[in-house]
Order: structure tokens, then C-alpha cells, then sequence
């Protein structure tokens, strides 16, 4: 998906790792990361039909399952299974959006940085330093201070 389009799918990811990224004056601002068993989506544009501001790309070889706008709109009218389903996909990113904001009002980088290394290792395993920079909202040379400090003792 790319900046100015509006999102058609909820992606489940079977396989692979994804960067959601917005584009800020110019520099690439990482929003989220997703793994296999996570659902990826700009949920404010798939529900609302305008156009998003995410970028999502593959990192590696992936394999998605993706349920369209249409056929989920579809699926809700025919059981409430499905409806069940859609609030379920949509607490969950709720719950991480709030969370994800509470943290960068709440949290300094270095508590942000431990706590993803906690909740989140396989972020801290398989992405650069720039994208982990970038998504706790500190420069790349500050996430390497934060490192070195904590390398240090």
C-alpha cells in the first residue's frame, strides 16, 4: 500500500515481516512493524474510504491472506460471526494505537527502547537500526547512545 491510496484489505500476515511507514517533510517515519499472526491495515482509511497517509512494505518474502472492503462489508450482513470478527480486528489495533501514543507521551526514549525489547524482540532481531530509531522517535545516534549506556552497565 502506498501513501495516498485508500486501503482496500485487512492483511493477515501468514508469513513474513512488514515496515508501515508515513512520509514526514520529506524523511520516513516508521509507525509500526508486523509479524507473522498480526494483522496490518490503515483502519481509519479501509473503514472510512479515504485515501491513507501509510506505506506498508514487505521486508522479506511474505505470504498475506487479505479480506476486501467489500467482501468484509458483505460478510458482516450475512452472521454475526463475521461482525464479531471485524470488532475483534478492530479492538486490537485500537489497543495498539493507544498504547503505541501512550508511550511516546509518557515514555523516554531509552524506557521506549527497553520496552520494545521486552514486548517486541523480534523487531529488535530482524529490522535496522534506522527503522527501530525512527519508530521510537529518536535519531539513529541517540538510539546508539541508548545501546552503548546499556551496553556499559
Amino acid at each position: 500500500m502506498r501513501g495516498g491510496d485508500v486501503c482496500n484489505h485487512v492483511t493477515y500476515i501468514n508469513k513474513g515481516i512488514f515496515r508501515i511507514y508515513n512520509v514526514v517533510h520529506d524523511e520516513e517515519q516508521t509507525v509500526n512493524f508486523a509479524f507473522e499472526g498480526n494483522f496490518i491495515t490503515d483502519y481509519s482509511s479501509f473503514v472510512s474510504r479515504q485515501s491513507t497517509s501509510d506505506y506498508i512494505v514487505a521486508m522479506e518474502d511474505a505470504e498475506i491472506l487479505q479480506l476486501r472492503y467489500d467482501d468484509m462489508q458483505a460478510a458482516y450482513l450475512k452472521s454475526a460471526i463475521w461482525e464479531r470478527f471485524g470488532r475483534l480486528i478492530a479492538e486490537y489495533i485500537l489497543m495498539f494505537v493507544v498504547e503505541r501514543n501512550k508511550s511516546l507521551l509518557f515514555n523516554t526514549p531509552e524506557e521506549r527502547y527497553l520496552n520494545l525489547m521486552k514486548e517486541r524482540p523480534k523487531v529488535i532481531a530482524n529490522m535496522p537500526l534506522k527503522y527501530i530509531a525512527s519508530y521510537l522517535g529518536i535519531t539513529p545516534e541517540a538510539l546508539s547512545r541508548i545501546r552503548k549506556r546499556m551496553a556499559e552497565g
